[in-house]
């Protein structure tokens, strides 16, 4: 009778310590997922700049999650440069209309500091031009004169309110920015 007790007794335990292993598998693995599905990398600059021009920490990830996906020598179809995949135009217009940034040189466009600070003051720029996030993220990725065409054309657009984005990269762009940022917050625990 003792033997049949300790025989169950190690079986209860083995079954205990086998499903503390596997909870532990199960949670760091996830957690490990988590984290190479949406990577924290170049974290000082981010913040330093994400603080600068006050736009939400998890958002900038979140951007530079979609845009590059944290390459920084990444370079679109579109010549799109760098982590935040800034268009020689963009960078160029930037660099001659604001005195903060006429130091800077076209080959400075895949300096990690340099690309982050003006991709999140162009980010600024959208938000201030349009108020609204889902707004600023378009102008972002299709451009603001695109976005100001979709603003006036009634099939798109009621009372400046953009109803449909009619260009399936730039939807499917704020979509993904928009589920990333969620996932940014809730592992970082950041806003």
């Amino acid at each position: 009778m003792a033997t049949k007790r300790k025989k169950k007794k190690k079986s209860i335990a083995i079954l205990v310590i086998s499903i503390l292993v596997l909870t532990a598998i199960i949670f760091f693995g996830y957690k490990t997922f988590n984290n190479v599905m949406y990577p924290v990398k170049f974290d000082d600059v981010i913040k330093k700049y994400s603080k600068q021009y006050d736009l939400p920490l998890s958002l900038c990830y979140a951007l530079i999650k979609a845009e590059s996906n944290f390459d920084e020598k990444a370079v679109s179809r579109a010549n799109a440069k760098g982590l935040t995949q800034i268009m020689d135009t963009t960078f160029e217009w930037i660099t001659t209309s604001f005195k903060e940034f006429s130091d800077l040189k076209e080959s400075d466009i895949f300096d990690v500091d340099t690309n982050i600070r003006v991709g999140f003051f162009y980010l600024e720029k959208c938000l201030q031009k349009y108020s609204d996030e889902r707004l600023a993220l378009c102008a972002y990725n299709a451009g603001p004169g695109t976005l100001d065409t979709w603003l006036k054309d009634s099939r798109f657009s009621k009372d400046g309110e953009l109803l449909v984005i009619p260009a399936k990269e730039t939807k499917n762009y704020v979509e993904k920015i928009a589920k990333a940022k969620e996932h940014y917050k809730k592992i970082y625990k950041i806003d």
